[in-house]
């Protein structure tokens, strides 16, 4: 009779475990998807950004800076 109880709170241990842990990949993995989303929503204007930038290259240093930030941030954003 008690190792039946003993058995039954042991799997309900390691359900308990699994779920938390099938919940805690869930956010994660949604957390970076909606992040990436949020991202994109930025590429028209870093694109046009870093187009403009790339047919005429800025002469001073910010202008300069500014558009390798540009560049990086297309890369970083996965933009085409």
């Amino acid at each position: 009779m008690n190792g039946n109880r003993t058995r039954v709170g042991l799997y309900t241990l390691i359900l308990l475990f699994f779920t938390v842990i099938v919940i805690g990949i869930n956010s994660i993995w949604y957390a970076n998807h909606v992040a990436q989303q949020n991202n994109r929503k930025w590429c028209s204007l870093v694109v046009t950004m870093d187009d403009a930038y790339r047919q005429q290259p800025p002469t001073s240093p910010t202008g300069r800076k500014v558009a390798a930030d540009m560049a990086a941030l297309r890369r970083q954003f996965g933009c085409r």
